[in-house]
């Protein structure tokens, strides 16, 4: 599913966005899946609806501050991290941008 949001998000992204927007909608559902009914009836048409909010939301932000792309990136990716710590406390690697 991963790789269906990145396709659905990039034509109007550079990659460190689609991937900051990748992980942010993965973060979104994790926090809203236990509570959001929505999503039974048809789960990709719900990421895909968070991801172009979110693709949407970037692109009006978009500007020089790549700083602050990068910065909103590691947070998203640390705050991935430690919602798919397993039981053991071992901290699992989440790849960056490529």
């Amino acid at each position: 599913m991963v790789h269906q949001i990145l396709a659905h998000i990039r034509p109007g992204l550079d990659d460190v966005a689609a991937v900051c927007v990748t992980r942010a909608v993965f973060v979104e559902v994790w926090l809203l899946a236990p509570v959001s009914q929505r999503w039974h009836a048809d789960a990709q048409a719900w990421l895909f609806a968070i991801a172009d909010r979110r693709a949407g939301e970037q692109a009006r932000e978009a500007s020089p501050r790549m700083a602050t792309v990068a910065v909103y990136d590691q947070h998203l990716s640390s705050e991935l991290n430690d919602l798919l710590r397993p039981p053991d406390g071992r901290r699992p690697a989440v790849a960056g941008p490529q």
